[in-house]
């Protein structure tokens, strides 16, 4: 009989802890739009909007939200806060609506902070230009062959 009631005691405090967990805060960002936490985005591209998303927050109660650019040279932005401010919802769920727009000169990592809770995203930054060097290599090649032609006929 304890066998039987030590394994209901366990029973049910294994359910109260998936019970807890189910009602557990999160909190993700999405591109352009609100979504569920499996359309949770972590890369993001130049004129993006970033959408914070959250869900098991107490309802009502004020939460400090910040985005800010990764530490050191891990992003154009290092320790800057671009964006930030008090949200609450009524039910505890929410969308903070185009809280962020990805600038043209961000590159790199990024955090949004809701509360306790975190979520780096990344982004890649503009396109290096790179010059076109087919020209100049193809002159380049033309004249050493021009300049080895004159050197072979001189001997």
């Amino acid at each position: 009989m304890r066998k039987i009631l030590g394994l209901v005691v366990l029973c049910v405090m294994c359910f109260g802890l998936i019970a807890a967990n189910g009602n557990a805060e999160k909190m993700w960002i999405t591109t352009n739009s609100c979504g569920d936490f499996s359309q949770k985005v972590t890369q993001y591209a130049i004129n993006e909007k970033v959408y914070i998303n959250g869900d098991g927050f107490t309802p009502s109660e004020s939460y400090y939200w910040a985005i800010t650019g990764g530490s050191g040279s891990s992003s154009q932005d290092p320790d800057v806060t671009l964006a930030n401010g008090f949200h609450s919802s009524a039910s505890g769920a929410f969308c903070i609506e185009q809280a962020y727009t990805i600038q043209t000169d961000d590159w790199g990592l990024y955090n949004v902070d809701y509360s306790n809770k975190h979520s780096p995203y990344h982004v890649n930054g503009p396109a290096a230009n790179v010059p076109e060097f087919e020209t100049l290599i193809g002159i380049l090649t033309a004249l050493s062959a021009l300049g080895v032609f004159f050197v072979v006929r001189r001997k």
